[in-house]
């Protein structure tokens, strides 16, 4: 049966798993298993599909915790990103691109297209 809070499932764990998952919450500051639950399930499906997909573009899939989730989220609610992923590849190509690179790419292509003007 459905209710505001979902549909109610049992759900078998030993005791390892139980004193594991606590231990974690604990560590964590999460006090509900129901909502850490349902977090980990959706967590883990959208792993397994993200991980489907990086296989298929040879991407790679990066863990960050609560913090820096929050920090990119903060940084979208201020417009100075679309969403945090286009922050972090914005910040690898920062440090993999020098300034001189990107400049002599810039020129590079403005030169390209000048040259491909002037063919029509």
């Amino acid at each position: 049966m459905m209710n505001d809070d979902g549909f109610k499932i049992t759900l078998r764990v030993s005791q390892e798993e139980i004193e594991a998952i606590d231990d974690f919450m604990r560590a964590k500051g999460v006090s509900n298993r129901s909502l850490f639950i349902r977090e980990v399930v959706s967590r883990y499906i959208s792993e397994s599909e993200g991980s489907e997909e990086d296989s298929q573009s040879n991407g790679i899939f990066v863990h960050l915790n609560d913090v820096h989730l929050q920090a990119l989220q903060y940084l979208v609610d201020q417009g100075v990103c679309l969403n945090p992923e286009e922050y972090v590849r914005r910040c690898v190509t920062d440090k993999l691109l020098t300034k001189e690179a990107e400049e002599k790419a810039i020129n590079n292509a403005f030169e390209m297209a000048l040259t491909q003007q002037r063919m029509r």
